[in-house]
This record gives structure tokens, sequence and C-alpha cells, in this order.
């Protein structure tokens, strides 16, 4: 039998329900709350290798802004979710969700070249991944 009062204030970073429920939450509002954070973010990240001790951390750090800067200039209002990198052993893989918001030619287009591009800069092989949504994805609605 428990004695002691577990109040409101464990629950800080859950978010309340409402009871109609018609307010969407995606990825980063409901799953990203403080208590579940380290196990359910680790599926994003496909590398290990700029952590604190390994070698050349800072550049792989460097590396992913500018992919992720990359992508948001090449797809512009066209990205429904965060990207997803992979680095498997000399290959990049980046993983999107897009809104269809241009016709398929220019899609397809826009991924040749940035595969390209990307893989002359970076002397190795580059894919994109890409997945279009008609709308933002929602999770849950709160």
């Amino acid at each position: 039998m428990e004695t002691e009062f577990r109040g409101r204030s464990q629950l800080r970073g859950e978010h309340s329900m409402l009871m109609v429920k018609r307010l969407p939450a995606v990825w980063e509002t409901w799953v990203r709350s403080c208590f579940c954070m380290a196990m359910r973010k680790g599926w994003e990240r496909g590398t290990l290798c700029n952590l604190d001790g390994e070698d050349h951390a800072a550049e792989r750090t460097v590396e992913d802004v500018f992919l992720r800067k990359f992508m948001l200039g090449t797809f512009p209002g066209c990205l429904a979710d965060q990207l997803i990198l992979k680095r498997w052993a000399n290959q990049v893989e980046i993983c999107a969700l897009v809104l269809r918001q241009l016709p398929p030619h220019k899609f397809y287009f826009l991924v040749g070249y940035s595969e390209t591009l990307l893989s002359h800069f970076y002397k190795c092989p580059v894919r994109l991944h890409l997945q279009t949504v008609p709308s933002k994805v929602v999770y849950k609605y709160i």
C-alpha cells in the first residue's frame, strides 16, 4: 500500500489531454517530452561518431548542420518533419517527409541535383529517401 502522495508535481513534462482532443500534436511536441526523450530520440541518429571523444567529432557535427541547411534550402517549405541523417561506412543517407507542393518532375530533379552535388562535395555516395505526404504529419490529438 502506498502512503506517499503522488500529486501534479510528478506530471511535469507530460501533456494534459483535452476532453475534445482537437489540438494536433506533432512528433516534437508529443513524443519528445522530457521524461522519454532519451528513449525515443535515438532512431533519428544513424551515427554516433560526433560524440565527445570520437575522432573528427566536430567535423561530423558541422557536416550534419550543413546537410540540414542544404536540404532546407533545396526544398523550401516542403519538409514536413525533421531530417534523419544516417552514415553507413562510406555512405550518407538522408531520409525526409516532404509535402506535395511541387510537381513530381521537380522533385525528381531536386533529388538528382542534391544527390549529385553532395556526392561530389563529400566524395562518397549520398542517397536521398523521400516520402511525400499531403500535409504535416499529426501523430496524436491532445
